[in-house]
């Protein structure tokens, strides 16, 4: 019998968490509140639902101003919830996650940096193809 287990014990690496208070931005134009960030990934809210599998483009605004962009590959997304809009109209809400793919090392060191600078932990090491 297999044994359930919680998306945070699957985690390698500690995440800080956000709380969507940092806006990114998926396909270059949609909104993207960061849920919460690691050195491999990220956990994003979006309105629509993204394909296993596919790459994007994730832009990280940089708390010293500036931003990095990141090729992100889309580990899952399912409905997480929805929100009512004006004049009655809901707008589903999409939980994605995403892991950072083909990061160099000068992305990796300002990554680090933002996440120590967000409350995160310091990582001295990171091991490539781990999420």
């Amino acid at each position: 019998m297999a044994e359930s287990v919680s998306a945070k014990d699957r985690r390698r690496r500690p995440r800080v968490s956000l709380r969507g208070e940092v806006q990114g931005r998926i396909h270059t134009v949609a909104l993207a509140p960061i849920i919460d960030l690691s050195h491999d990934g990220a956990l994003l809210e979006v309105a629509c639902s993204l394909h296993p599998g596919s790459v994007y483009a994730l832009r990280l605004p940089l708390h010293d101003h500036g931003a990095l962009t990141l090729k992100s590959r889309v580990i899952r997304s399912a409905v997480h919830g929805f929100e009512i809009k004006a004049g009655g109209e809901s707008l589903l809400r999409y939980r994605t996650a995403v892991e950072f793919v083909e990061v160099s090392p000068e992305q990796r060191s300002v990554l680090e940096r933002e996440i120590v600078a967000l409350g995160g932990p310091f990582e001295t090491e990171f091991d490539e193809g781990t999420s």
